[in-house]
């Protein structure tokens, strides 16, 4: 991941201030319609989840150049998925409907640079997440 990519990922996730509520119903909805079987593993309300989840990406976002800083609680989270048996190929999935999200949910389409670059960021995480697996095929 490179500065170029950190630029395009904080200035597109900038434009959707205000809109994050747009971007996460848009998540789930897609989530679930492609992938049914994920719904069964949100136990918590959803108030807590949406929570959860905007915190944990802008976490993320905000700390895409210093990224070791995130490495433990990405580590951490990646131990909750883990449980819930999601593995590298889950997270690819995911990864692709979260930038389809923040596509839909940004106001201004993403370039295809910023897809780019959302991609690469995401599998980043979802690498580290995945770290403490075993599963690195």
């Amino acid at each position: 991941m490179n500065d170029e990519d950190i630029a395009l990922i904080q200035t597109s996730w900038n434009r959707l201030m205000g809109r994050e509520e747009l971007m996460i119903n848009s998540f789930y909805r897609l989530l679930f319609e492609l992938h049914p079987e994920f719904e069964s593993m949100f136990t918590h309300g959803w108030e807590v989840q949406r929570l959860k989840f905007i915190t944990m990406l802008n976490l993320i976002v905000n700390g895409l150049d210093h990224l070791s800083a995130l490495e433990e609680p990405l580590l951490e989270l990646g131990r909750k998925h883990k449980h819930l048996n999601i593995d590298l190929e889950d997270y690819e999935q995911v990864n692709k409907i979260l930038v389809r999200a923040i596509d839909e949910g940004s106001g201004k389409p993403l370039s295809d640079a910023e897809k780019t670059a959302w991609m690469n960021g995401l599998t980043l995480v979802s690498q580290i997440m995945d770290k403490e697996s075993g599963d690195h095929s």
